[in-house]
């Protein structure tokens, strides 16, 4: 099995707080979305195992945080086509 790599993005995270090290806005901003959609293109389940890994990582990190807001904030934002 390949190794598989953190892709690249200008508007990426900053551990422990999950905020964009661009804009300081949650993570993923705006334009992080932009890049991720770019980045992922049509490979749906490609997209959804980055972010389910993510939304893994933040709920350590951010143990306070209502789970469903972290959902929304990580997997439902996704376009339809990568559901």
């Amino acid at each position: 099995m390949a190794a598989v790599t953190e892709p690249m993005f200008r508007h990426c995270y900053t551990r422990p707080t999950w905020t964009c090290v661009v804009d300081g806005d949650e993570w993923p901003c705006a334009s992080a979305k932009s890049e991720l959609r770019h980045q992922f293109g049509v490979r749906g389940r490609v997209f959804m195992d980055y972010f389910l890994n993510r939304l893994r990582e933040a709920r350590l990190d951010l143990p306070d945080e209502d789970d469903w807001l972290l959902v929304k904030r990580f997997v439902l934002w996704s376009p339809e086509d990568h559901r």
